[in-house]
């Protein structure tokens, strides 16, 4: 794969900011980060709400595009306090994209499939943003102030649900092997609908795209539609657990917090224009999950 430019990853302490700076900072020390409270001469320090924009000419002159990644995700954080949030994912990425963009650095907006609805699925690129979380809202409204920055020329990256395969971690598969390898069940909603990615595979995209060229808004997801239920049943089935372990609910069985969009599934006939290599099997990584939690049981 050919090299990315040097880049700075904006918010690499996160679970995917973190390993797209590892993945980038082992490939070459042009590349750079930031996280809040910053790391020496590793991480510098920038805070989008409390750090000066202008901070950021540490980074030096070599710098040519930025990985956005830093944004207060989790829903319910954003929909208890919608103003502090709103700072954070909304002003302070415009203020941050305006400073990278007058210094010539071209800037890769991480968004979300949570601008829409989730109503019908199989959402592609130009198909109307319609968020029902203040979460949602804020990205769309990100998105928007990124490209009329940028007069069309940054690149918008929509996520579905990303997981890794490290033990531990939390992320959507380990969850569920974890939950199984102590013998208990999963409530699986039959109702939320997703693309899921292996973060590798994510990582991968990320420097294709760069790589290519590729401006504009971008869905990054798994080829396939899959709902948490049928997941958690392939899970169970390659775990080699009772299949009655998984039980279905829908997600309005889920009381606590905001209501979250059903089917957010979206279409990546765009993105496999430019990304042709197969995606990692979920099977592939609860295998390796599975190893791992058997092998300290």
């Amino acid at each position: 794969m050919p090299a990315p430019p040097p880049t700075v990853i904006i918010g690499a302490k996160g679970f995917i900011g973190s390993a797209l700076w590892q993945a980038y900072h082992q490939r070459s020390p042009l590349h750079r980060g930031t996280t809040r409270t910053g790391d020496g001469d590793a991480l510098l320090a920038y805070d989008l709400v409390q750090t000066p924009p202008d901070h950021l000419d540490q980074l030096g002159d070599t710098v040519r595009e930025a990985v956005l990644m830093a944004a207060i995700s989790r829903v319910n954080v954003c929909e208890n306090d919608p103003e502090g949030s709103h700072r954070v994912n909304v002003t302070g990425i415009e203020r941050c994209v305006r400073w990278l963009w007058q210094r010539g650095i071209r800037p890769i907006f991480i968004s979300t499939d949570y601008v829409f609805d989730g109503r019908k699925g199989n959402y592609r690129e130009d198909d109307p943003t319609h968020p029902i979380t203040a979460y949602g809202r804020q990205k769309r409204a990100a998105e928007e102030a990124v490209l009329a920055i940028t007069g069309g020329a940054a690149t918008v990256l929509r996520l579905s649900k990303i997981y890794a395969a490290v033990a531990g971690d939390g992320s959507l598969l380990d969850e569920m092997v974890a939950t199984l390898a102590r013998g208990q069940s999963i409530r699986a909603a039959v109702d939320q609908i997703f693309c899921p990615l292996y973060i590798g595979d994510l990582i991968s995209v990320i420097q294709t795209l760069q790589t290519s060229g590729v401006t504009g808004i971008v869905h990054v997801c798994g080829d396939q539609p899959i709902s948490r239920h049928q997941l958690a049943q392939q899970v169970t089935a390659r775990f080699g657990a009772d299949p009655g372990l998984v039980e279905p609910i829908s997600l309005d069985d889920l009381q606590a917090g905001p209501v979250r969009p059903k089917n957010t599934s979206m279409c990546n006939t765009f993105l496999r224009r430019f990304y042709h290599a197969p995606f990692t099997p979920a099977t592939t990584i609860v295998d390796q999950l599975a190893a791992t939690y058997r092998a300290h049981s």
